[in-house]
């Protein structure tokens, strides 16, 4: 993938003055409501409409057994949209559905609820056009099973303090703590008019562990977004400490939800020390310092990560 590659930016189509710090207030504010990002909360209400394109992607062959099975289980579990192929990694379908944003929610909560069943983990990739966009990109990356095998030897630990090296420590401020907001999932909404996309693709994963997402979707390798098997190594962490699962991975933005935040002060600014790490955007182009990210993390339901 190109290091210089944003499509995040180009996607949502920000230009002009409202840049960056836009796009993060917007973010902030659908996801936590207050405290998370330190700018304006308000959308733009006067902000053209945007007409997201329809998934491009090909209909399940008669002859996909695997495809077949799934869209029999999506059927019995009650999911009207029709199953789609969205592309293939290491000899494996990545299957998916097209979905309005209003619907998404649901429709993602619905397929995670089969997921023991279909053997398939959602994990929504935004509008439409995200497909074609990983699609562009996916073939670049190793196996999933290549991935999934580096991950296992990712020293966690080791890799936090090197990347504090890199980066230095951050900067800290004062620990106000934020009580949680109504969760939205940015990744299927304009954030520029709050308005849910017409159309939002939930991608299909052969997988029933939430951890393994980066390696089907190939996902990082950019700028300071880490390779896709240190996002495996993390979430696993994550998701054994806080039931933390990737619910949306966008072409710059993660987005999980958690059944375990941290409770109190410690727990918080030892987490937010990891996901600084993971992803320092979210403290030097949102929250400012340390303590205002963790204060954000504590009793969250929900996470945010964007690489510039």
């Amino acid at each position: 993938m190109e290091s210089d590659k944003n499509w995040g930016l180009a996607a949502v189509g920000l230009t002009g003055t409202l840049g960056v710090i836009a796009l993060l207030a917007a973010l902030g504010a659908m996801i936590f409501g207050v405290g998370y990002f330190s700018c304006s909360s308000e959308t733009r209400t006067d902000a053209p409409a945007r007409v997201s394109e329809p998934v491009e992607a090909q209909p399940v062959p008669a002859d996909d057994m695997v495809g077949m099975g799934l869209a029999s289980v999506l059927e019995r579990a009650g999911l009207e949209a029709r199953l789609l192929v969205f592309f293939e990694r290491g000899g494996e379908r990545i299957y998916g559905v097209d979905v309005h944003g209003a619907e998404a929610i649901e429709a993602w909560e619905l397929l995670r609820a089969y997921t023991d069943e279909s053997g398939f983990y959602p994990v929504i990739l935004g509008e439409g056009a995200a497909v074609r966009l990983h699609r562009q990109v996916i073939d670049g990356f190793e196996a999933p099973s290549v991935i999934l095998e580096s991950a296992l030897i990712v020293d966690v630990d080791a890799w936090r303090e090197a990347r504090v090296q890199q980066y230095g420590a951050p900067p800290r401020g004062t620990y106000e703590f934020v009580s949680p907001q109504q969760v939205h999932v940015a990744a299927t909404t304009d954030i520029l008019t709050g308005t849910p996309f017409e159309h939002v693709a939930i991608a299909l994963v052969p997988t029933r562990s939430p951890w393994e997402v980066p390696a089907y979707l190939g996902y990082g390798g950019w700028n300071e977004c880490p390779p896709p098997e240190v996002h495996v190594a993390l979430m696993k962490r994550w998701y054994q400490r806080h039931g933390a699962e990737i619910v949306s991975a966008t072409q710059d933005t993660v987005e999980m939800q958690v059944a375990r935040p941290p409770i109190d002060q410690p727990a918080a600014l030892e987490l937010a020390t990891e996901h600084y790490v993971y992803c320092s955007d979210i403290v030097y182009q949102g929250t400012g310092d340390l303590d205002a990210l963790a204060a954000g993390l504590e009793s969250a339901p929900m996470w945010f990560f964007w690489w510039d």
